[in-house]
């Protein structure tokens, strides 16, 4: 396995922490926590389940178009909902976003860091070599 390398990609707002957005390692891109920020740092979605998880999908799939990939080479996602009532909403809203693909996905549901921010994904993207 070769060295972490941190990884700012464009379009996504600075990490709330001391933290990298994604990391990557050889042919693995590890994307931190996105919650449903625009790049500025701004709330995008307030109050809807369905509204943040298509933005931090797109987000998302951002993420993957800068380093070759697409949101078909996400391996998994670990996602924190606020809320269980509204995971039907999300899990709509993951699957408009991904279509046919089907991630390994887990979904936890927490408190996040913000209480504004209803849901969160980590994931797990295999770049092309």
């Amino acid at each position: 396995m070769g060295s972490v390398e941190p990884l700012q990609p464009s379009g996504v707002a600075a990490p709330l922490g001391h933290l990298s957005n994604a990391t990557r390692v050889g042919t693995r891109l590890y994307v931190a926590g996105l919650i449903s920020l625009d790049e500025n740092g701004d709330l995008v979605g307030r109050g809807s389940v369905r509204e943040q998880t298509l933005h931090v999908c797109s987000v998302l799939k951002g993420i993957c178009d800068q380093y070759g990939a697409g949101l078909e080479d996400v391996t998994r996602c670990l996602v924190f909902l606020t809320d269980r009532s509204g995971y039907a909403e999300y899990d709509a809203a993951f699957a408009e976003s991904f279509g046919g693909h089907r991630p390994a996905r887990a979904t936890v549901i927490a408190d996040l860091v913000g209480e504004e921010f209803l849901v969160e994904i980590v994931s797990d993207v295999e770049l092309p070599a």
